[in-house]
């Protein structure tokens, strides 16, 4: 009897839908003329030299260290669309012309990250007029190689060789 009630009031619920392929990358940028024009922001360590003071002995010593600290560095990337698939999120095929439009000086568009059409479990994510770009031109951001860290500066009264 429980279960039956049970199962009576629970209400329908779709199940999530589980995506294929690769999620798609979220950038900001504009169209102008067959390019996507991509401005971003990311921290670079780099090795700085600055002149501390330190006591050494009840002895104040002025030192020069090297010391490592996150920069931000922005790049700029185009990307040629002249051979790219330009929709909606909803399915609707857009002309360059008209993506260019609605994007005016700049926005978030949902790019493909493999080449291939994005799932539709990703798209269900977005609003319906969210811009989408796929093709062999937008494939996914270029790979950044990895930036090895510095290793530390030696402790203070150590002599680097």
């Amino acid at each position: 009897m429980l279960l039956l009630l049970v199962a009576l009031f629970q209400p329908d619920v779709e199940p999530v839908a589980k995506a294929s392929g690769a999620a798609p990358t979220i950038v900001q940028g504009k169209i102008a003329k067959n390019s996507f024009l991509v401005e971003t922001v990311r921290d670079v360590p780099v090795r700085e030299t600055r002149t501390v003071t330190v006591e050494v002995n009840g002895k104040v010593e002025t030192r020069v260290v090297e010391v490592t600290v996150m920069k931000k560095v922005t790049e700029q990337r185009a990307y040629d669309l002249s051979k790219a698939k330009i929709s909606t999120a909803d399915g609707k095929n857009l002309t360059l012309e008209d993506a260019a439009k609605r994007l005016g000086s700049g926005g978030l568009v949902v790019m493909s990250s493999d080449g291939k059409a994005v799932d539709a479990a990703y798209l269900r994510l977005f609003k319906g007029d969210t811009i989408v770009l796929v093709g062999p031109s937008t494939v996914a951001m270029p790979k950044i190689g990895v930036i090895p860290v510095p290793p530390p500066p030696p402790p203070p009264g150590l002599k680097q060789e």
